[in-house]
């Protein structure tokens, strides 16, 4: 009795799989039919939505593979980037991405009320700001060069008059 329940279940599956996507074993791959041999591994909506959260935490193609990996089987990562899964797997973790860099970019911002170090970092490499240095070099009378380097805060205000 149990053999014939395990053969209607296998037909069960065998005629959905004709029929579009099956679910698998794995909650974040789906199944669709290849027109014969292995059905095609495609990523389900499960499975896209683990991409996007760990592509924010910026893991690398193989840690998103090694999570979406269970004890039925493992995914690899030709099996997420492959011609069925590329653009899927690409927008998944290019949304992802530009998910966690607004929220590094939040926390930046965040920080920087707190933190001189990450108000300077951020007014330098977002603003254009530059701690500017001064150096002047002079010819002694033993023939030697003198180098003078003041930064732009120290340097004597007559200084600023002379340029003008």
């Amino acid at each position: 009795m149990k053999t014939n329940r395990n053969r209607q279940k296998r037909k069960q599956e065998r005629q959905e799989l004709a029929n579009g996507r099956v679910r698998s074993k794995n909650p974040y791959i789906d199944l669709q039919d290849s027109g014969g041999g292995r059905p095609i591994k495609l990523i389900s909506e499960l499975g896209m939505e683990l991409i996007e959260k760990l592509a924010g935490l910026m893991c690398t193609d193989e840690e998103i593979a090694a999570m979406m990996s269970d004890q039925h089987e493992r995914i690899s990562v030709d099996t997420l980037t492959n011609e069925n899964n590329g653009k899927t797997f690409a927008e998944c973790k290019e949304k992802g991405q530009a998910q966690g860099k607004a929220s590094l970019r939040r926390n930046q911002f965040k920080l920087s009320e707190s933190s001189a170090a990450m108000a300077i970092f951020l007014g330098k490499n977002w603003l254009g700001q530059t701690d500017k240095q001064e150096v002047k070099t002079e010819l002694s009378g033993d023939g030697s060069i003198v180098f003078n380097i003041m930064p732009a805060s120290q340097r004597p205000p007559e200084d600023d008059e002379e340029e003008e």
